[in-house]
C-alpha cells in the first residue's frame, strides 16, 4: 500500500509541468503547487521509514538481545512523524498566505506587456500561488501619453487575454497604470515594511 502511494505523487509530478516534457519529475514535483502531492509523498515515505525502522527495533531486540533497539526505533518514528508534519505545515502555510508564483509566470507577463504597441514601460509584476492552478498577478505599466481611455482599456484586454492564454494558471491578472518612479518607489516602500515585520 505505501508503495503504490509513493509512485502516484511521483507520476504526478512527471506530468504537474506539461511546458517541460523535458524536466525529470523530481524537478516537475519540486515546482507543483498542489498540496496533495506534497502530502501523499511525505506520508508515503514516513509510513515506509517507519515500517523499517519498526522491523529494525524488532529485529535488534530479538535477535540481538537488546531491548533498547525496540525504544530506539520508537523514538525514530517519532521523529520522523514530527519532520513530517513540519514539512507539511511549511508548504501549507505557504499556499495559505500566497507564496509568489514560479518566475516564468511573472516574466512571460512582463514580456507580453512589453511586445504591446500601446505600453511604453512595463515596470513590474507581483505574483501570488492562490491555488495549485491559481495565481493572481498585479502588472505596472505606464502607456503611452497619445492613448485615450478606450485605447488603454483594448490594450489591457489585450495583455489579459495573451496572459491568460499563455499561463493557464491566470485567475486574475490586475493592470495599474503608473510611472516607473512611481512604481520603484512604492515597491521599495513595500519592501522596508516586510523588513520591519
Amino acid at each position: 500500500m505505501t508503495g503504490a502511494r509513493l509512485r502516484l505523487p511521483y507520476h504526478r509530478g512527471r506530468v504537474a509541468d506539461r511546458r517541460s516534457a523535458d524536466r525529470d519529475s523530481n524537478e516537475a514535483f519540486r515546482r507543483s503547487k498542489d498540496l496533495s502531492d506534497f502530502t501523499e509523498l511525505l506520508t508515503g515515505s514516513a509510513g515506509l521509514i517507519g515500517v523499517l525502522l519498526a522491523l529494525g527495533g524488532v529485529l535488534g531486540s530479538h535477535m540481538l538481545h537488546a531491548a533498547r533497539a525496540d525504544g530506539a526505533a520508537s523514538i525514530g518514528i517519532a521523529v520522523v512523524l514530527a519532520g513530517t508534519s513540519v514539512l507539511l505545515l511549511r508548504e501549507s502555510k505557504d499556499l495559505l498566505i500566497g507564496e509568489p508564483a514560479h518566475p516564468h509566470i511573472g516574466d512571460s507577463i512582463l514580456a507580453i506587456a512589453r511586445a504591446d504597441e500601446g505600453v511604453r514601460c512595463a515596470n513590474g509584476v507581483l505574483t501570488f500561488q492562490m491555488g495549485p492552478d491559481q495565481v493572481v498577478a498585479n502588472l505596472s505599466a505606464e502607456f503611452d501619453d497619445a492613448l485615450n481611455a478606450d485605447q488603454i482599456e483594448r490594450c489591457v484586454d489585450r495583455i489579459e487575454a495573451r496572459a491568460k492564454r499563455e499561463n493557464s494558471e491566470i485567475v486574475a491578472l490586475f493592470i495599474k497604470p503608473q510611472t516607473a518612479r512611481i512604481w520603484h518607489r512604492q515597491t521599495e516602500k513595500l519592501r522596508r515594511q516586510a523588513g520591519k515585520s
